[in-house]
């Protein structure tokens, strides 16, 4: 996430600033495919493509966290890199990554670990569905598309969570 602010001479300048929690259920679930559940309670929402689980997001405490899937050696150069990152909560501690949302890891690193993850389980789903969500994932990334709140069935600026709305 982008902060613009304008100093007293007038200059403008651009901070980066790190995912929330309200972040990253936004991102999830934008991404073509992606279903949001609740098979664990109230508590965590689960996003899955194709049926299979590629996020898992604390809904409870403060500052959050989210689990995501990883490559291997990937996941363990994470964990090096970032205090933030450490092995899966409850998961597959050599595939998946729990990442705290604290601040520490700026907007675009995350954003690419959430995609990483999404990736990860589209490469494992059969061929002719991971082809239709490549095709939406391209739409996805054109500058204007509105094809990844079509794809989810969520409104392009609301969407509905077990009894919240979140604009």
């Amino acid at each position: 996430m982008q902060l613009r602010t304008v100093s007293s001479a007038g200059m403008t300048s651009w901070a980066s600033r790190s995912m929330t929690r309200d972040g990253v259920l936004d991102l999830c679930a934008t991404l073509p495919g992606a279903m949001e559940d609740f098979p664990f309670g109230d508590g965590v929402a689960v996003f899955k493509v194709g049926g299979r689980m590629f996020a898992l997001v604390s809904l409870e405490g403060s500052p959050g966290f989210v689990n995501l899937e990883c490559d291997p050696e990937l996941a363990l150069e994470l964990r090096a890199r970032f205090a933030a990152v450490r092995p899966g909560y409850h998961a597959n501690k050599r595939h998946w990554n729990t990442v705290d949302l604290d601040g520490s890891i700026e907007d675009a690193e995350l954003r690419e670990m959430i995609e990483h993850s999404y990736n990860q389980v589209v490469r494992q789903l059969p061929r002719a569905e991971s082809a239709h969500i490549e095709r939406d994932w391209l739409g996805h990334h054109r500058p204007g598309s509105d094809r990844a709140a079509r794809t989810t069935g969520a409104p392009s600026h609301r969407r509905m969570t077990r009894g919240r709305t979140r604009e």
